[in-house]
């Protein structure tokens, strides 16, 4: 993820074109990771977990 904010800041600097290819293979690098952490994201965030903490009333007035 550094590389990727690093290539991005040269490409704003304007040292460096933009090239999507590059910025393919620089977010390819992190890809599974990022998969991986929004699954588990989306089983922490179910409602089955919810419940464990919150009444139903409670979660109805969550800001959202």
């Amino acid at each position: 993820m550094d590389q990727f904010e690093e290539y991005l800041n040269d490409v704003r600097r304007g040292e460096k074109e933009l090239e999507l290819s590059v910025m393919k293979t620089k977010m390819n690098s992190w890809g599974e990771v990022l998969w991986k952490h929004l699954d588990q994201e989306v089983k922490t965030l179910g409602a089955e977990n919810m419940r464990r903490y919150w009444s139903l009333e409670e979660m109805r007035r969550l800001p959202m």
